[in-house]
């Protein structure tokens, strides 16, 4: 009735019959379950791109020489153990029939064929930034150098935060270099010798003085490295990071070069890449870079290293290889 009504008022007319659909609308099962595998692939690709930016650290040896392309000298093992019992290592030989051993042997020799021309006699070891190993890889380089028989003065010159002393349970640090740059006291006066190392001894960065980066970059200091030259086959310098610091660039620029330990896992491609195009623009030899903290392939080599060494004798001869007697229980620095 009202539909009529309305037609005398307004008159209108029936243009076509509504007719009702033989097919639902929705839902359409095919299409809505393409659209949802289309948005979990975007979602995928969209949480893999959100983690890539948010980590943007180093995790491989491979990842690392692409990324930098500089001169790759070596890779160190993750080892546990340098976590809680640096010592135990040593029992019965374990530390010289490893892996972890044959990384350092392999790292001196790269230094060692790096420059054919020339020997290398002095070296600074520093990272990008603290905590990435470096002082631990400036004591085992300077153990394995020594234990091939060559002399070997390894300087604590981490004037700001020192830490070599505290590996070592026969060395103290009441003076150091800063007292012999400050011309307290002669460096033959405050050099120590490591009893377990024939070829090994330490100077200590002694008290932690106002000005680090001006010492290091002191006359004196090049007239002690100068001396200290004409005693060893190889000084080297355990420093403080390079980004924020330019102790290790002032020092690295007076001696044969400088070594940079990257940390996988540690420290982000930025700060890495933005001390590497620090140091082009500067005098400094940069030898090469050396991952740390391998995991991995690398571990999976110390069976195989076990069983060559020890094949063919009941106990590992320890004789010529005394590595980490005397290492104190700490954490990497």
């Amino acid at each position: 009735m009202q539909i009529e009504t309305a037609r005398k008022v307004s008159p209108w007319q029936v243009i076509s019959k509504i007719e009702a659909p033989t097919q639902p609308i929705s839902p359409v099962p095919v299409r809505d379950l393409l659209l949802g595998v289309f948005a979990g692939l975007l979602a995928g690709v969209g949480t893999v791109i959100l983690a890539e930016k948010l980590n943007r650290k180093y995790h491989s040896p491979e990842e690392l020489q692409e990324d930098t392309r500089q001169t790759f000298l070596g890779t160190i093992p993750f080892h546990k153990q340098l976590k809680t019992a640096p010592t135990a290592l040593s029992r019965n030989g374990t530390m010289v029939n490893s892996s972890y051993w044959e990384a350092y042997i392999s790292l001196q020799a790269n230094l060692d064929f790096l420059q054919p021309d020339k020997l290398l006699k002095s070296l600074v070891i520093s990272s990008a930034l603290p905590g990435e190993g470096k002082s631990t890889i400036s004591l085992y380089l300077a153990k394995v150098a020594a234990a091939m028989g060559k002399r070997v003065l390894l300087v604590d010159a981490d004037l700001r935060r020192p830490s070599i002393h505290r590996y070592l349970d026969s060395v103290t640090n009441t003076w150091g270099l800063s007292n012999v740059i400050s011309g307290v006291a002669e460096s033959k006066q405050l050099i120590q010798s490591v009893p377990e190392e024939e070829n090994l001894h330490i100077l200590t960065a002694g008290q932690i003085p106002p000005n680090p980066a001006g010492l290091l970059a002191s006359a004196k200091m090049k007239e002690l490295l100068e001396q200290w030259q004409t005693k060893y086959d190889l000084i080297i310098f355990d420093t403080p990071p390079l980004h924020g610091f330019a102790d290790a660039k002032y020092l690295a620029a007076q001696t044969d070069g400088l070594l940079m330990v990257v940390g996988l896992d540690k420290t982000e491609k930025p700060v890495v890449q933005n001390v590497l195009n620090d140091l082009r623009i500067s005098p400094i030899t940069l030898l090469g870079i050396v991952a740390n903290g391998v995991k991995g392939y690398v571990p999976s080599y110390s069976n195989y290293y076990e069983h060559y060494y020890n094949s063919g004798k009941k106990e590992p001869d320890t004789s010529r290889y005394q590595l980490m007697t005397g290492l104190k229980n700490r954490e990497d620095e």
